[in-house]
């Protein structure tokens, strides 16, 4: 190890001295057993093997290197990020976040309806059934988390500039979402360009294993947590790996947290991470045939709400990341317009956010054909469950606008909604929309 690694890492764990004691208790966790000694996942489990002898999959080398920049700030320009957007058949285009309104009560699941105000030159074509994709941000919170876990190398900080490059040893290319040969700091990549809760493999672990360090704060054993990742990642361990991690469905950041002895260099973080996907959602609007310059855009989101069992029923317990609550695009809709992570139920009612926070966006190709057939005579039967029912609204509204148009006999429209005693929501926004529809044509609805 270096000795910009070792000085590195003493100033991180040194910083752990200034978290309060809650934050200490989850950061410096421990699982204790009945005779006082530490545990760690995987204990319970019949090992028959001999760790001297383990067959391991191959170390993979280094793909990049990193060279810190001279200035000491930069323009970080987000356009670079938006370049050869998945299935893009638009430009990205800024829009404003105008209204979010929670349509559910109670205890059922939070959905929301949001509304976008866009401005573009020749206006947005589409078509019911159609989607806009949306560049989410991760947490904050999670970033900082995560960089605190990190061992920064020749960096002074998160937010020091540098550049990345190509290791000399190699020939494929670098991630085009690592923005290679472009100014950029460890703090911007992680929160708009790499996906974080990403399912980790035999090949990761292995990795993981060879950055394990005694901690200064805390019990845990570097050598032991080192070798159980090293039994993780093993051919001779793969039913374990099965049992403990891949059934659970254990990402990256909770493996980190469970392994607190894990320092992994940023650099080769960056080489694991996928890129930040957008998330896409069906729009609900009608098709705007005048195709103005200033549109709305509307669509219903259900808050991805994450609840794991406190232990599992061959495992036990379980330590988790803690501070992931939410999915990474809706939690974050929720957040920006909110400003707070939990909002409760008279802010959902009563908030008004007069800021109107920017969202990047674009169309998304319809890959699916998801769309109403092209003729309209054709009988049509849909079945949706929850905020899935969602593009039929645009749907019903379009066979309205068919029946206005041409005057002609339309076919009966079926929609089989099915629903629980907590979609109170979904059934009367539905029903709102159906009711401006009759008598022109029969429309009927049926909620099982």
């Amino acid at each position: 190890m270096s000795n910009d690694m070792d000085l590195n890492h003493i100033i991180q764990s040194t910083e752990c001295l200034h978290l309060t004691s809650e934050e200490q208790r989850i950061e410096y966790h421990c699982n204790i057993d009945d005779n006082g000694n530490n545990c760690l996942l995987g204990d319970n489990f019949q090992k028959t093997w001999d760790l001297n002898k383990l067959t391991l999959p191959s170390n993979p080398s280094p793909l990049i290197n990193y060279k810190v920049c001279s200035e000491k700030h930069c323009l970080l320009s987000k356009n670079h990020i938006y370049s050869n957007a998945p299935f893009a058949c638009s430009d990205v285009i800024s829009a404003k976040f105008k209204h979010l309104t929670c349509i559910t009560k109670g205890n059922a699941k939070t959905v929301y309806q949001a509304t976008l105000g866009i401005k573009t030159n020749n206006g947005l074509r589409y078509c019911p059934g159609d989607s806009i994709s949306i560049f989410p941000e991760n947490d904050s919170q999670t970033v900082s988390w995560l960089l605190h876990r990190l061992t920064l190398d020749s960096l002074q900080d998160a937010d020091t500039l540098f550049t990345i490059e190509l290791m000399s040893t190699q020939t494929r290319n670098i991630p085009t979402w690592l923005l290679p040969g472009r100014p950029v700091t460890l703090r911007y990549l992680l929160t708009y360009c790499c996906e974080l809760y990403i399912p980790v493999t035999r090949r990761i672990l292995r990795l993981l294993a060879d950055h394990c360090f005694d901690c200064i704060i805390g019990s845990a054993n570097a050598e032991k947590q080192r070798n159980r990742l090293l039994e993780f990642s093993s051919q001779e361990g793969r039913q374990m790996f099965e049992m403990y991690i891949q059934t659970p469905n254990l990402n990256l950041l909770d493996i980190l947290f469970e392994f607190q002895c894990c320092r992994l260099p940023f650099i080769r973080l960056l080489e694991i991470l996928p890129r930040l996907q957008p998330r896409s959602y069906t729009l609900i609007n009608p098709v705007d045939e005048s195709v103005s310059y200033k549109q709305d855009l509307s669509f219903i989101f259900t808050r991805v709400d994450l609840k794991y069992p406190i232990s599992e029923a061959d495992t036990g317990v379980i330590h988790r990341y803690p501070y992931r609550h939410h999915g990474i695009c809706t939690g974050w809709l929720e957040r920006i317009w909110f400003g707070v992570n939990q909002p409760d139920d008279y802010q959902k009612a009563n908030f008004i956010n007069m800021n109107s926070p920017i969202i990047n966006v674009y169309l998304r190709r319809n890959l699916i054909q998801f769309s109403l057939p092209e003729v309209i005579s054709q009988p049509v039967i849909m079945i949706g469950a929850g905020s899935g029912i969602a593009p039929f609204i645009s749907f019903i509204r379009q066979r309205k606008r068919d029946y206005l148009k041409f005057q002609l006999w339309l076919p009966e429209v079926i929609c089989f909604f099915l629903s629980d005693n907590n979609a109170w929501g979904y059934q009367q926004r539905f029903r709102q929309s159906l009711s401006a529809l009759r008598p022109e044509f029969l429309v009927s609805i049926l909620f099982i």
